[in-house]
């Protein structure tokens, strides 16, 4: 947790030229350990720790958390993928929430408030689209397929390019080279939603055509 709060840290200072002044959080081990207080202290941090067991004291970040994990949860089963992709789904699911308009901060974006520009938006994708990435020829023999298909996940913070995950290897790749196959992910999503409902429907039918026999 220290290091990652100093990557933050360092991250936010240096792209925002502003100092973190007050950190708030809860009685967690990670947050008061004496090196990370050391490390607040040698940056004039202020602390402020919420109450032990009122997660009141800190409603915004748990209303925001849940609200993610909503949708988290969401995204994941309507495209009916596995569990184990929660922490991409977590990634993309924050990514568009930095880049859309909170009435909280005046109808602008968190992206717009951090970096002073509106952000760029026509690269956004629906999670759980199926993709086609394209294998660049000199990772692949002449009879060797120039594309490989995967499911898109998330975004790269690196680079300009998706976050892949190819089923079959449980692994995840970036690449700014991808086909989006737009059309065979809503037929998906759309032959689910409506076998779910066929699945439900003959049980209020037996029920109805119980009652008028009887």
């Amino acid at each position: 947790m220290l290091s990652k709060f100093k990557e933050f840290k360092a991250l936010l200072e240096n792209q925002s030229e502003k100092r973190i002044k007050t950190l708030r959080s809860d009685n967690g081990g990670e947050f008061t350990s004496s090196e990370f207080n050391d490390l607040c202290k040698k940056a004039g941090i202020k602390r402020e720790l919420s109450t032990p067991y009122n997660p009141q004291q800190k409603g915004v970040a748990e209303r925001k958390n849940r609200t993610i994990m909503e949708a988290v949860k969401a995204m994941l089963h309507d495209q009916d993928l596995p569990m184990y992709l929660w922490a991409e789904a977590t990634r993309a699911a924050i990514y568009v929430e930095n880049r859309m308009p909170h009435g909280a901060v005046g109808n602008k974006t968190p992206e717009e408030l951090f970096i002073g520009k509106k952000p760029e938006v026509s690269h956004l994708r629906i999670f759980g689209f199926l993709v086609y990435v394209h294998v660049p020829k000199e990772k692949r023999s002449k009879l060797e397929p120039s594309g490989k298909k995967g499911i898109f996940v998330s975004y790269s913070d690196s680079s300009k390019g998706y976050r892949v995950h190819f089923t079959g290897l449980k692994k995840i790749e970036v690449s700014p080279d991808v086909t989006f196959d737009e059309d065979a992910t809503f037929s998906k999503s759309r032959k689910r939603h409506v076998d779910e409902d066929i699945d439900e429907e003959p049980v209020a039918s037996r029920v109805i055509e119980t009652v008028a026999e009887d």
